[in-house]
């Protein structure tokens, strides 16, 4: 198998892997977690600071998306423990208001830790609207 753990693919090749499988969700209309993608595409957690890690990989799918003008894709990729019986979808982590295209009054300087605030939670499901609409049809 293929590796990007066991240096056997380039971060070009991770990123169009991890990419595929969100489009691929997004295209079902439903989320992943990132446990779920780490799993999949071996990537590690790592930290705020660490290229592989899963922030990193799904954050740089993000602006490049935001670039072509397109949803942000990461935004589909939650955290586990935020799915609930009421919203089975759940939202991203903190670090996803990291991202330079979230909206300037909800961009977060290095506290990801902290629960998400009603306005960001908002944020995130209009995003995850967009980014089915966006997909659903390609």
């Amino acid at each position: 198998m293929v590796s990007f753990l066991e240096g056997n693919m380039t971060r070009n090749q991770l990123l169009k892997n991890v990419r595929g499988t969100l489009i691929d969700a997004a295209r079902r209309g439903t989320t992943i977690d990132y446990d779920d993608l780490m799993r999949m595409h071996e990537i590690p957690r790592g930290h705020a600071d660490h290229l592989s890690g899963v922030g990193n990989v799904v954050g740089d799918i993000s602006a490049l998306e935001s670039e072509h003008g397109r949803p942000l894709l990461s935004v589909i990729v939650v955290r586990k423990d935020s799915r609930t019986k009421k919203d089975p979808y759940g939202f991203p982590g903190g670090g996803f208001f990291g991202l330079e295209a979230v909206p300037k009054s909800l961009l977060r300087s290095g506290v990801f830790e902290k629960p998400l605030s009603a306005e960001e939670k908002y944020f995130a499901k209009q995003e995850q609207q967009r980014v089915w609409h966006y997909w659903r049809d390609f």
